[in-house]
């Protein structure tokens, strides 16, 4: 953010932790998080949460109103104030800010992101098996590539992005650990440890969330 903030300082936070339970705590926990990003960034994911239908009092609107005083100043100086991003689907993003009339039009900046590629989401798996120090091979990284083109092209990831390899790995870790304890069973004596990727349980991983996404149309 070199340029736009004084500092490096940037902070990512959900609705959880700016909503409070009773009269009065949204507010106080909204005002202490913009208080310790002042001059830094402050990043809402999945902001349209604070955003709420029902009829009853919901405290995100409290949030809201918080986050728009300090856009408007709240009694610092634009370098104090905090950068503020909300982030979130795009549809979700416009009915939050039509929630607050005066929100809208002081968000000065608005960036659309592509959904990803299948090809793309493939590549997001592969790393995040690494880092759960899974051992794949280039050959391996071509079959999931592969596997993720063959069973997401017909299919809407529009709602999951990144967090569809998540439930991918989740499910992996599921099928993969029935292998290994029917493996521990027939022999055991044995080691049925292992860190190498089984491609066979990743297909199995890959086609079943794919199935439980909406069709293309």
């Amino acid at each position: 953010m070199s340029g736009l903030c004084k500092t490096s300082n940037f902070t990512l936070v959900t609705r959880e932790d700016l909503v409070g339970s009773h009269i009065g705590e949204t507010d106080e926990k909204t005002k202490a998080i913009l208080e310790s990003c002042r001059r830094g960034t402050l990043m809402v994911d999945e902001a349209y949460a604070l955003r709420s239908d029902s009829g009853s009092r919901d405290f995100g609107k409290e949030a809201l109103n918080a986050i728009m005083n300090n856009i408007e100043g709240d009694g610092t100086t634009t370098t104090d104030r905090a950068c503020i991003i909300l982030a979130g689907y795009e549809q979700q993003t416009k009915e939050l800010l039509k929630m607050n009339p005066g929100l809208k039009s002081r968000i000065t900046h608005t960036f659309i992101f592509d959904e990803y590629s299948a090809e793309e989401l493939g590549k997001i798996l592969i790393v995040m098996l690494e880092k759960k120090e899974y051992r794949i091979s280039s050959v391996d990284e071509k079959k999931i590539i592969q596997l993720m083109r063959q069973s997401l092209s017909d299919r809407d990831t529009s709602q999951h992005n990144a967090r569809l390899c998540c439930t991918i790995i989740e499910h992996y870790d599921r099928i993969n650990s029935a292998i290994l304890f029917r493996q521990l069973s027939r022999n055991p004596t044995g080691s049925a440890a292992t860190f190498d990727l089984q491609i066979p349980a990743m297909r199995e991983a890959i086609e079943h969330v794919a199935s439980d996404l909406p069709l293309i149309g």
